[in-house]
């Protein structure tokens, strides 16, 4: 039986197709098509809508296209135009579009006023003014996503193409097209467009009727200062480049103990403090050479290396087996300072976001991290072996751009935390006190531990 002729093929391609024209696309021959035609196709056949409806509306849509081994990055993407939208009231009104080759990102166009449409002469136009408004916005984090991916990211105005490809349509031999809501962005994979199995949401078509009203608004304003122009269809990619070297083992020990802490506490602003926290101390101890100490050795010589430096207490948190103090404002102190949110989106953030947007940094850090059991996260010693060590050279390349798949993991005996005398880390400390490496150029300095 024909992929078409099934039931719950032809209800989604048919709420799909209402008020547009509908094509088929067999073996390279275009064609236009009637619902009832349909269930005839051959799974030679693909199924697109016209991107404008006869009812004088039309579907704003952004394409993401790259390649397969950056998919985790391209979702990445995703989140950040369809975080923009959301923001801008558009709630449920939006929804992507995954194909296996390709994502989307629409917005149904019944969510936006109809006198919106109207006052642009050319629902195609108001449609496309729509995306260069959220593309022109967003260009700088884009371009920085495309510039990592070494321009295996590519990010289009996709109402030039003038046809929307209909839901469950078959791709290819393997692929359909899915269509999935905001909310299962994150669980989106390489598989989930398959033919046999597609994980196709019937919520796409849930649509609130004005609430792109605000988004409607800033697109008029911005079209009426000339911020963005009719018959324009943006492109963004970068082309070569570079990756700079100002991102460390410093900065990359500072994110993964912030999220350490994120995952194990829910606290966003004490997780920068202990980040940076961590990433100082375990900076003064490479600082004083190398030589592996147990975690109650760790916890003790932080202990006396904050009293001879500060005469006080430090304590171990329950929640994590490092030696730590905090200072009356609650945030992690050490050698008599304290670090602050604001310390490290001066000292960490900022780094990471002169080359890509620090939510995506943070999210793929996330999802790394997430991977490794509690028992894990909460001891220093297997922390510092299982989760920093692997990525801590090559965190770009094993984070941000490599699948969740491929993320380096340890054995399945140390992910149980089962560990070995050898396997233990952290340093012992020299003379030189915490206080006067404090003054120091701390960056510097870590950038080798």
């Amino acid at each position: 039986m024909s992929h078409y002729a099934s039931p719950e093929v032809l209800n989604e391609i048919q709420k799909f197709l209402e008020n547009r024209i509908g094509v088929a696309i067999c073996k390279n021959v275009e064609s236009k098509v009637m619902l009832s035609d349909i269930p005839k196709l051959s799974n030679e056949c693909q199924v697109y809508g016209s991107l404008m409806l006869t009812s004088g509306y039309a579907t704003p849509c952004i394409a993401i296209e790259f390649d397969r081994d950056v998919f985790a990055l391209a979702l990445e993407t995703a989140k950040i135009i369809s975080d923009f939208v959301y923001d801008l009231g558009v709630k449920k009104s939006l929804y992507i579009v995954w194909t296996g080759r390709w994502l989307e990102i629409r917005i149904h166009e019944l969510a936006f006023p109809s006198e919106f449409f109207k006052e642009i002469s050319n629902p195609v136009i108001a449609a496309s003014l729509i995306s260069e408004y959220i593309l022109s916005s967003l260009r700088d984090k884009l371009m920085k996503i495309s510039f990592v991916s070494s321009g295996r990211i590519k990010v289009i105005n996709a109402v030039s193409r003038e046809k929307l490809i209909a839901p469950l349509s078959i791709v290819d031999s393997m692929n359909v097209a899915i269509y999935v809501t905001r909310d299962l962005l994150d669980d989106l994979t390489l598989d989930s467009s398959s033919i046999s199995n597609p994980m196709h949401s019937k919520k796409w078509n849930d649509v609130v009727s004005g609430e792109a009203r605000e988004l409607a608004n800033l697109v008029i304003e911005a079209f009426r200062k000339g911020k963005v122009k009719a018959h324009s269809f943006s492109e963004i990619v970068a082309r070569g480049g570079t990756l700079p070297k100002i991102v460390g083992r410093f900065e990359v020990m500072a994110l993964l103990q912030a999220v350490r802490y994120y995952l194990l506490t829910g606290d966003m602003e004490k997780a920068k403090s202990f980040g940076l926290n961590r990433a100082i101390f375990y900076a003064w101890l490479k600082y004083h050479g190398s030589r592996r100490w147990r975690v109650p050795q760790v916890i003790e010589k932080e202990k006396q290396m904050r009293n001879h430096s500060t005469g006080s207490e430090s304590t171990s948190l329950g929640i994590v087996k490092d030696g730590v103090e905090v200072g009356p404002r609650g945030w992690f102190t050490i050698g008599g300072q304290e670090q602050t949110p604001t310390d490290f989106d001066k000292q960490v953030r900022f780094k990471f976001e002169t080359f890509i947007p620090f939510e995506v940094v943070w999210r793929m850090a996330v999802n790394y991290v997430k991977q490794f059991p509690e028992s894990v996260l909460r001891d220093p010693n297997k922390f510092f072996k299982y989760v920093y060590e692997p990525v801590r050279d090559n965190f770009i390349e094993k984070v941000i751009l490599a699948s969740h798949h491929q993320y380096p993991k340890a054995s399945e005996a140390q992910r149980l935390g089962v560990q070995s005398k050898k396997a233990e880390t952290i340093v012992r400390m020299k003379q030189k006190s915490l206080t006067s490496f404090l003054r120091g150029k701390v960056s510097e300095d870590s950038s080798h531990h």
